[in-house]
């Protein structure tokens, strides 16, 4: 065992050592990310979308910038991590899922998570059921200007935020969580009323809510005309809620 374990560093001087300056430089660094085309999905008669996202590992940007049904963009440094999209429409309504396969669990050498990182801009004037599943990364949902009518969050080991804080209420919005082991922060909007229901023992940090056994509930609960309903279910994760 002490004779291969002095042999792997004999080897890599080796190497290195029949290379140039430049060339050991070169290796050295850390390679560019690749990027793919952007993936662009459009649609002249969907008045509604149902959106499905799922990233096992690496950062995530969300926003609302896009005319079309859907505009991302990705970068990644091995084909495993390469996304995948599908897309059909129904009675006028657009079904997107932005999927990534599986990772192996040793990875690529010398790939770290940051390696991933994709930037998915929605479209802002389309109703959206919005379903983000998240492995482990950071990712950063800006939700503000979405026409957001539902949100489904599953969180491994991520650390996500998720602001609604500037959103404008004009129905009620429906949140459910599922955390396991990560971070998730949720921002919402301080003049909304906003009720979370904690599912199966779940702790949360909820700033600024009066507490009632498994239900929160904030100061404009009762006389608000539009609510925002959040069910948490965490295991051994921090969920604090704004």
């Amino acid at each position: 065992m002490r004779t291969c374990l002095l042999f792997i560093p004999f080897v890599i001087c080796l190497v290195c050592g029949g290379c140039d300056a430049e060339t050991r430089t070169r290796m050295a660094a850390r390679p560019d990310y690749r990027m793919t085309p952007n993936h662009v999905v459009e649609s002249a008669t969907a008045t509604s979308t149902e959106f499905y996202l799922k990233i096992q590992k690496g950062d995530l940007k969300m926003g609302a910038e896009a005319l079309p049904v859907m505009v991302s963009q990705h970068r990644y440094m091995s084909p495993v991590r390469a996304p995948v999209l599908e897309f059909y429409e129904v009675d006028q309504k657009a079904y997107v899922a932005l999927t990534q396969e599986s990772i192996p669990s040793i990875g690529v050498f010398g790939q770290g998570d940051a390696m991933n990182a994709w930037d998915v801009q929605l479209n802002p004037k389309l109703p959206l059921d919005l379903t983000v599943e998240y492995g482990k990364g950071r990712g950063q949902l800006d939700l503000n200007d979405m026409n957001l009518d539902r949100l489904r969050i599953y969180n491994r080991e991520g650390r996500l935020e998720i602001d609604l804080s500037a959103k404008k209420l004009d129905r009620d919005i429906v949140i459910w969580m599922n955390n396991h082991h990560g971070e998730i922060q949720l921002k919402l909007p301080p003049d909304a009323g906003a009720q979370i229901t904690t599912v199966r023992g779940a702790e949360i940090v909820a700033e600024n809510f009066s507490r009632n056994n498994a239900v929160f509930t904030n100061a404009n609960y009762e006389g608000a005309a539009h609510r925002i309903f959040v069910d948490v279910h965490s295991l051994s994760g921090n969920v604090t809620i704004q």
